[in-house]
């Protein structure tokens, strides 16, 4: 869960939202190691490249699953994917 500070005309509010992440892997059974999906992205505490996992937050009304299948589409386009619970 994340939680961010707002201050607003001198009062401050403690808004959380919630998150998901993902651990993406190939199932493929083809003789070979499992390949692990880990994304580039650049960080804007650090304004350095790091390596993360697929992660984003939630909507109002979305459930972790809805979550977790739109952030994989939107952040890489993938469509058929297999949620494990």
């Amino acid at each position: 869960m994340n939680t961010t500070l707002f201050e607003k005309q001198g009062e401050k509010t403690l808004q959380i939202r919630r998150k998901v992440q993902a651990v993406i892997f190939d199932d493929a059974d083809n003789g070979y190691a499992k390949k692990v999906l880990i994304l580039k992205k650049i960080g804007f505490s650090a304004k350095r490249y790091c390596w993360r996992l697929l992660k984003g937050g939630m909507n109002d009304g979305e459930t972790e699953t809805e979550a977790l299948q739109r952030e994989i589409f939107e952040e890489k386009g993938l469509k058929k994917v297999k949620i494990l619970e």
